[in-house]
């Protein structure tokens, strides 16, 4: 062999070791990386969307607690203290009505 065509060879070799050397660097390093990015981002959207639900789970139960409060108003005798006052069928009834409403916030928001 002379001399050019040993440095042909050379350059050769070596433009193919640096384009294996990019394949393995791609697949050992960039593609991990990317796959890593991927499922961060699908845990915090997880995460987003579990804050959320606790949010709206938290506004249902107040809603539940308000209407409660609205109902005991709207049909008991309020005392000279603040406290109310009425037949044990009206504060079964409303009782029943949170637990209703309450049962309802946790089957759709309790995911």
């Amino acid at each position: 062999m002379n001399d050019t065509t040993k440095r042909i060879a050379i350059a050769i070799v070596g433009i193919v070791a640096l384009s294996f050397a990019f394949v393995l660097y791609q697949g050992m390093v960039a593609q991990p990386r990317a796959e890593m990015n991927l499922a961060e981002n699908v845990r915090q959207q997880g995460i987003e969307f579990a804050n959320e639900q606790k949010l709206m789970l938290a506004y249902c139960l107040d809603s539940a607690d308000t209407a409660y409060w609205a109902w005991i108003k709207l049909n008991m005798t309020e005392n000279a203290d603040g406290s109310y006052r009425g037949s044990t069928y009206n504060w079964d009834k409303a009782a029943g009505n949170k637990k209703t409403a309450e049962d309802a916030c946790y089957r759709q928001f309790s995911k």
